[in-house]
This record gives structure tokens, C-alpha cells and sequence, in this order.
């Protein structure tokens, strides 16, 4: 299980390269790429220079069917893992065209993993909110799409009133990576927009830590979306993360064989 890190949450910081060697000096050389990554001349030599690699990539689905678009990140970046970061809740909300969108999702983790790469999805709220059939679209996406991985943003989870513990027990081993996001409660900085340093927040992390056991997470994925201040954010999370998952990871496991 390893550590990693959105660059989204430093989208207003350039270059960037004082938050990879803030990363680095903390131990963490895993980041995952977004849509701003990609053309930034140099990206991907600024990563290997310090030994730090993208196993996964948030990539919008429009882009996926691009082969070349995949083998550039591939070449580049070292990504293993591609993640689409969300479509319009209409589709979502829609039954149909859920399932319309889960046939796509198949037949492309088919076409990607021929080439050895995962395809996952990550949530927003649009995926928790219940159809008319009671269903939720994540639900549906992940029972028409068997080869879908679930990147699972606990933050959405926590916000749609969810027990971020509890869904990761009942998905289990569907779920093979975390954004680990905090969210602030009453009381918390009107300026960090509803987020929290990780730790700080309303999540029972204990509980979540050991609910792990009954997935297949491998990476854990740092995420603030109106972080202040992106450096004291990354370093109080890592290193409150840096206990968390020792004791995380020694939970017994529970997963089904």
C-alpha cells in the first residue's frame, strides 16, 4: 500500500516543483496526474529526476479511446492505473444511459488491459445518489463493468451521508484505490471550502483503516480541492497518514478468497 499524491490540489501552484521535492523529502514518490499534467514541458523528466512515478492518471473518457494519448502517459509518466474522473450527472442519473455508459467502460477495461493497463473510476456525488430503481450509479456501473476498478473518494462519501467504512466493506475488493479527502465540520476554515487537512476532519479513520482489510487498496491518494495552503496541507496530512497506515495496514485481513 503506498502513498500518494492529486496534483489537482496544487493546480494553482507553478512549476510545481517545490511540491515534489516537499513530497520527496517526506517520503512520498507517487503522484497522480490530471488533465493539467499532461503538455506541461519537462513533467515527466521533473518526476524521474527524483525517482517519483504516476501510477495513475485521471484521463476524461473522451481521451481514453485515444490510443496514442494513452501510450504517450505510458511512456511518459509511468501510468499503470487510468482513472476516469467523472461524467455529467444526467448520464448518471439516468438508468439507460447508465448502462449504456457501463457497456463502454467494459468493453474499453477489455481493450486496456490487453495492453496492461487498469481502467477505474473515481466517484463524485453524482455516483451516490439513488436512481428511481434505488440503485445508486456506482452500483449499477460496477455490477455492468466486472473488470472496473473504483477509486473511492471518502470525502463524496462522508458528504452524501454515507458510512465511508461501511461502503468499503460492502464493495470490498472492487475498491483498489482511496482519495483520501477530509471533510470539515461545523466548526472547520470557511476559507478551506468544506475540506480538511486529513485527520482534522469529520471521518473516523480508525474505522475506515480498519474496514481496508476487505478491499484491495494499494494506493492511497492525498486530495484537498481548496487547500490554502497546499505545503502545510501535504505536510501535516503525510504525517498523520505516516501513523494511520501503520496501524491500518496490520489489520487482519477479511477479504473473500
Amino acid at each position: 500500500m503506498h502513498l500518494s499524491f492529486q496534483l489537482d490540489t496544487a493546480r494553482d501552484i507553478e512549476p510545481l516543483d517545490p511540491i515534489l521535492e516537499l513530497l520527496g523529502r517526506h517520503g512520498v514518490f507517487r503522484v497522480e496526474g490530471w488533465s493539467g499534467n499532461y503538455d506541461t514541458p519537462g513533467f515527466g523528466v521533473a518526476l524521474r529526476s527524483r525517482g517519483m512515478t504516476m501510477p495513475s492518471a485521471h484521463v476524461p473518457l473522451g481521451l481514453l479511446k485515444d490510443r496514442a494519448f494513452s501510450r504517450h502517459l505510458v511512456e511518459e509518466f509511468g501510468v499503470a492505473r487510468l482513472i476516469v474522473p467523472g461524467v455529467s450527472a444526467e448520464i448518471l442519473a439516468d438508468r439507460p444511459s447508465g448502462l449504456e455508459l457501463a457497456r463502454k467502460l467494459a468493453d474499453l477495461s477489455a481493450d486496456l488491459s490487453a495492453e496492461g493497463l487498469r481502467l477505474g473510476w473515481h466517484n463524485g456525488g453524482a455516483e451516490l445518489a439513488p436512481m428511481r430503481t434505488g440503485e445508486t450509479p456506482i452500483e449499477l456501473l460496477l455490477a455492468a463493468a466486472p473488470e472496473l476498478e473504483w477509486e473511492c473518494d471518502l470525502g463524496w462519501l462522508t458528504s452524501a451521508g454515507l458510512d465511508p467504512a461501511v461502503v468499503l466493506q460492502r464493495h470490498g475488493t472492487r475498491i483498489t484505490a482511496l482519495h483520501m479527502r477530509d471533510v470539515a465540520g461545523p466548526h472547520g476554515d470557511p476559507a478551506q471550502k468544506g475540506g480538511a487537512y486529513i485527520g482534522s476532519g469529520v471521518l473516523d479513520w480508525i474505522a475506515i483503516g480498519q474496514a481496508l482489510s476487505f478491499t484491495s487498496v494499494d494506493l492511497l491518494v492525498m486530495e484537498h480541492d481548496h487547500a490554502v495552503d497546499v505545503p502545510d496541507f501535504l505536510i501535516r496530512s503525510i504525517n498523520y497518514l505516516d501513523g494511520w497506515m501503520k496501524h491500518a495496514v496490520a489489520a487482519p485481513s477479511h477479504k473473500q478468497r
